[in-house]
């Protein structure tokens, strides 16, 4: 018996959707069924694509793969993984994501998720978004949101210490160097650009401006803003795997690390949000904005909390220093670039809230649903911003500075517990804690250099 709720419409559609697909691409005979875990690294199988159609409804994975270490190994995770008997889960296709895999010859891409199972998996990021979504529809309220990603181009070779490398420039050869909005470097990168932005198009991902950032070898794209927030983070999961592919194509390695250079900036994942009703009018920009300003003083509110989801590595702590156009304490302004949470200017329609700390590296579903959850607990609690900062939030360290600190604050947020789940918070804290175990549990280079 299947475990997928009884939904034959969506069946369906993704039955049409799948014969439509392969009416189109007769050559591709393979697929890679797709999902991903609190780790946003992808994990999945190959099948042959002549045996999707009948896998709708009936596809299940193994559950704990998405809650397994950075380094694909299981973790303890409360009673999950090393006493549940890894079992497995029902996952159903997720609509519209059946692409061509532009880099790979034949071969397609379809993600899928517990999303729309009979028992949506609480460890799945994915359901957790979807269940934050689902408590501002309760109350009418449907977000537009956007993602704004930064990344580095890497040389594909390490040095002999092990660490990245700044790539060569393929005008002169030489390293490159750091240029914010340098026209020069989006010329000198413009074939391995291209092909990211060729790739967006032919998945479907619709992209804005491509930008160069100020670190050595670092570039911004940015999405379009999606009515449906779920969509967006697919989209950003597809991306990822794009740019890195693109960069391998061309000669190139990529990193969305929060903190891939100790020398330069770091790399963020800037996230927009606007507010609509059921007719479609922005209710950020209504009574002199007071449902903006109470999201705003929820975001605040939920922020040390909602940074073991933003910042949800021990290296991404390393991104908050001064002076390098990131905000290091709870802070909000209108058209300030240097606040956590900045609101742009814009007309009524468009009136939204930027939120700057999340880094690049960071899951965006749980970083989505941070920043709902954090916007519906403003709401519903009607929160206070306080007084706009004035000048730039990036000289005194006020966040907590460690992710080991970030996990005692989300521990004791109650307003995320609501909004996301308890038992998920739960479930995310003992997986982090975890990681951090397996991760320090390594000794480094340094420690040979330092102590022996």
């Amino acid at each position: 018996m299947s475990d997928i709720k009884q939904t034959p419409d969506l069946d369906q559609i993704l039955r049409d959707e799948i014969d439509a697909f392969c009416a189109q691409h007769p050559a591709i005979d393979e697929v890679d069924i797709l999902c991903t875990g609190i780790t946003p690294k992808v994990w999945g199988k190959r099948y042959p694509i002549a045996k999707l159609s009948k896998l709708v409804g009936e596809f299940k994975m193994p559950r704990g793969n998405g809650l397994m270490s950075p380094a694909g190994e299981y973790i303890p995770v409360l009673e999950y993984n090393d006493t549940d008997g890894d079992p497995d889960s029902a996952f159903q296709f997720i609509p519209g994501t059946l692409k061509v895999i532009p880099w790979q010859e034949n071969r397609a891409q379809i993600m899928t998720s517990t999303t729309d199972a009979a028992e949506p998996f609480e460890g799945e990021p994915r359901v957790i978004l979807d269940r934050v979504v689902k408590k501002l529809k309760q109350q009418k309220l449907f977000p537009t949101v956007a993602f704004e990603l930064e990344f580095y181009l890497i040389d594909k070779h390490l040095d002999e210490n092990g660490h990245i490398q700044v790539p060569k420039n393929t005008f002169n050869g030489r390293e490159d160097r750091s240029a914010v909005l340098c026209m020069d470097r989006l010329d000198a990168y413009s074939d391995v650009l291209r092909e990211i932005r060729d790739c967006c198009t032919a998945q479907g991902i619709e992209s804005t401006a491509i930008s160069s950032e100020i670190g050595a070898g670092q570039f911004e794209i940015n999405l379009n803003h999606n009515t449906d927030a779920l969509k967006a983070a697919d989209d950003v999961i597809q991306y990822k795997r794009i740019i890195q592919a693109a960069a391998r194509k061309h000669n190139y390695d990529a990193t969305f690390m929060a903190k891939p250079h100790q020398e330069d900036a770091g790399s963020g994942m800037h996230m927009h949000v606007s507010m609509y009703d059921e007719e479609g009018e922005n209710q950020f920009a209504k009574d002199n904005k007071k449902m903006l300003y109470q999201a705003v003083g929820g975001l605040l509110d939920t922020l040390h909390g909602a940074l073991a989801f933003l910042a949800s590595n021990p290296n991404a702590y390393r991104r908050y220093v001064p002076d390098l156009a990131i905000a290091t304490q709870k802070s909000w302004g209108h058209e300030n670039r240097y606040v956590a949470v900045r609101i742009p200017s814009s007309n009524d329609k468009n009136t939204r809230i930027e939120h700057r700390v999340p880094a690049a590296d960071a899951n965006p579903y749980l970083a989505m649903a941070a920043l709902l959850g954090g916007i519906y607990a403003g709401i519903k609690n009607e929160s206070n911003p306080g007084e706009e900062f004035e000048g730039l939030a990036c000289y005194e360290h006020l966040y907590p500075h460690t992710l080991d600190a970030a996990l005692i604050e989300l521990d004791k947020d109650m307003a995320l517990r609501d909004s996301l789940g308890s038992h998920f918070v739960d479930i995310y804290l003992a997986y982090k804690r975890s990681e951090i175990k397996e991760f320090n549990n390594f000794i480094s280079a340094r420690e040979y250099a330092w102590y022996s």
